[in-house]
């Protein structure tokens, strides 16, 4: 049951390093955490798939931050730090009062009833 408490657009925005990884992990880790997010009802931003395979990092950062300023939470799943674009989505996340979530220490409990 989604939580009443997260009003937003959307709940959370799914972060971690994606470039100079393979491709395909990187899309089935994302899709099997945004999976485990619908299956509670907690609706979510997977950059994987708002951004095409090819697109040049600075595009595919315009993009995802459009979209991360519509969450309450973000997600960094553990590499964040070895990316730039997700130190820069921490950055921002930080600044705008976006709610950080580490998958180290992640608990569904926050969020079910």
């Amino acid at each position: 049951m989604k939580n009443s408490n997260l009003p937003a657009a959307y709940d959370i925005y799914i972060a971690g390093k994606i470039t100079g990884k393979n491709y395909d992990s990187c899309f089935s880790k994302f899709e099997k955490f945004e999976r485990e997010c619908l299956a509670k009802g907690i609706s979510c931003i997977n950059p994987m798939k708002i951004v095409k395979k090819n697109t040049e990092w600075i595009n595919a950062m315009k993009i995802c931050i459009s979209e991360l300023v519509k969450c309450n939470y973000i997600y960094f799943f553990s590499d964040w730090i070895d990316s730039k674009g997700s130190r820069l989505e921490y950055n921002i996340s930080k600044n705008l009062n976006i709610k950080i979530l580490h998958q180290v220490n992640f608990n569904w409990k926050e969020f079910t009833n």
